[in-house]
């Protein structure tokens, strides 16, 4: 295990409490909540392939924490995108106050 897979982790736990706060305020930030997640999934899986299952962790690293996490990433952006979109639309054709 490499001391900056550790380092790594610790912030991303660390930064996971904001992330809850945030998901249960707004409940329409899950897929970055679950992005979130993955990420932490990938770094676990890294400091665990230190110890058991290399090839297999080394799959969940790479699938779950890095492509998953990615794809959850993009659609949240995307999601977000297409409703800040729609609410502009709406206040520049006076529909909403």
């Amino acid at each position: 295990m490499d001391a900056n897979e550790a380092v790594v982790f610790v912030i991303a736990l660390l930064g996971l409490a904001p992330v809850i706060v945030a998901y249960a305020r707004y409940r329409s930030t899950s897929l970055f909540f679950l992005g979130y997640v993955a990420l932490l999934v990938g770094a676990a899986a890294t400091i665990a392939e230190s110890f058991v299952l290399p090839d297999v962790l080394n799959v969940v690293e790479h699938g779950v924490g890095i492509a998953l996490a990615g794809a959850l990433f993009a659609c949240a952006a995307v999601r977000s995108h297409t409703r800040t979109a729609a609410l502009l639309r709406e206040v520049r054709h006076g529909r909403r106050a």
